[in-house]
């Protein structure tokens, strides 16, 4: 009789355990994709390829003087690509006789995965391209620091206009990880200025954002950064009709709810700021003036925009909540991923620093026009905006398999297998549940059987 119950008592336990396993296979996280670099073998042209295209440093740079051919072999099979450039051009990725262009949106950081696993990748770059790192990765999740962008939105549900890199953080503060990273906005930043000259902040701007998370590449100008302490002095450093058109062109473009612009008077003065947010105010009127720029209006129609916000201005305030945790970024606060953000920006921090207070508040904000009425909460940007929920699109993965034709051939399989692994982790589940039930009333049946028969 013990014998017995010690048998059913095992079967139980094998039973459950078995359940268990089952419910950690369904429900486990993804399992995490490896950093292959240091196994893989690589060759550029044939030959031993330099050890700083796969060395894990951005300063370490490798310049195409003429087209070459990198290639990728690896006794663990490769997933997914991830390049930062300092220049890019559009490029080709071929393995197991697919050939995809890549490129081609001009991203710096640029990931790429593969359709199916492979063992040996190859990458043809143009001359004059700059590759500062690649980084190969085996199937599974990417650590997060891998940037998987999407171009710039066809319509955004905000507009976020700095004028260098790090001031979306500095002034801007919350705005970015409540709206785009929480409440998922389609929030596009477009920059006054570029740092060409500085190659490293390129690279810390899109560590910022991405950190606080945008994930639509952001626009940036062929505007030079120059410094001036004054507004008069900043208008004669550019050429004031190309920066206005610049930025009608992007509200035309965007087509934002909300706009939000710096502080009239510079912040701490700087006269690029105020000429960023002078012109702008010109902007919002002109960008609905069908005798202004025709051209642009041949191509995206006139645009009025409903909101549009300065920073720091007196009017119409709205202070933002930025104190708040964020389930999104594992409970931390609006202003401590602000932080987290600029901290991105290494050449920076000495110089500046993110302020929930003080005269450079990064919550402070004036209504400067509205056409759908003035706030009366105080605390929410889109306060009388309607916007339709969309889904977010990877344009990028969709219209790099689409733009060439042997990959295309490969996008149905790729489309029905992920749809097959769907259904059959949404089925596991219930089988699991049914097959533990199925099995436990077997055990205990089975076991009381055995009872009537020994009590005869």
């Amino acid at each position: 009789m013990e014998r017995l119950k010690r048998l059913g008592l095992t079967i139980m336990i094998l039973s459950l355990f078995c359940m268990i396993n089952f419910f950690t296979s369904v429900f486990a996280e993804e399992e995490k994709a490896q950093l292959l670099n240091e196994s893989v073998q690589v060759s550029l042209d044939e030959k031993a390829a330099p050890t700083s295209i796969i060395d894990n440093k951005l300063a370490t740079k490798y310049i195409f003087e003429t087209e070459q051919t990198i290639k990728v072999n690896s006794n663990t099979p490769i997933k997914s690509i991830y390049i930062l450039f300092q220049h890019t051009n559009n490029w080709i990725l071929l393995y197991d006789k697919q050939i995809t262009s890549c490129g081609l949106y001009g991203f710096l950081h640029e990931y790429v995965e593969l359709t199916y696993e492979q063992n040996t990748v190859e990458m043809k770059f143009p001359k004059d391209t700059v590759i500062c790192d690649i980084q190969i990765y085996s199937k599974g999740e990417v650590r997060s620091t891998v940037e998987k962008w999407q171009p710039p939105y066809e319509d955004a549900d905000m507009l976020l206009l700095p004028t260098h890199a790090d001031d979306e953080h500095i002034f801007f503060g919350g705005i970015m990880p409540y709206y785009a990273g929480q409440l998922n906005k389609k929030v596009q930043v477009a920059y006054l200025t570029n740092h060409k000259g500085e190659w490293y902040r390129e690279h810390e701007l899109l560590e910022g954002l991405w950190h606080v998370g945008i994930k639509a590449y952001p626009v940036i100008s062929e505007f030079k950064d120059l410094y001036s302490e004054s507004l008069d002095h900043a208008k004669k450093l550019y050429n004031n009709d190309e920066m206005l058109a610049y930025q009608v062109g992007l509200l035309r473009r965007f087509r934002p709810e909300v706009v939000i612009g710096h502080d009239l008077n510079g912040e701490y003065g700087h006269g690029v700021h105020m000429l960023n947010a002078h012109l702008l105010i010109q902007a919002i009127t002109l960008s609905n003036d069908s005798t202004y720029m025709p051209e642009s209006i041949k191509k995206y129609e006139t645009f009025d925009v409903p909101k549009t916000y300065l920073h720091l201005y007196d009017k119409n305030q709205i202070t933002m909540k930025i104190d708040e945790p964020l389930t999104s970024f594992h409970n931390k606060t609006a202003y401590e991923m602000a932080k987290e953000g600029f901290a991105k920006h290494k050449s920076q921090t000495k110089y500046f620093k993110v302020e929930d207070k003080g005269k450079y508040d990064c919550r402070k904000f004036g209504l400067y026009r509205s056409t759908v009425g003035l706030d009366k909460s105080g605390n929410d940007f889109f306060e009388n905006i309607k916007i339709e929920e969309k889904p977010v699109v990877n344009f990028n993965k969709e219209k790099t398999e689409s733009s060439n034709p042997v990959t295309s051939s490969t996008t149905q399989v790729k489309k029905e297998a992920k749809a097959q692994e769907s259904l059959l982790r949404t089925i596991r589940g219930p089988i699991c549940v049914i097959l533990g039930i199925v099995i436990i009333l077997f055990t205990l049946k089975l076991s009381a059987r055995k009872r009537n028969r020994l009590n005869r």
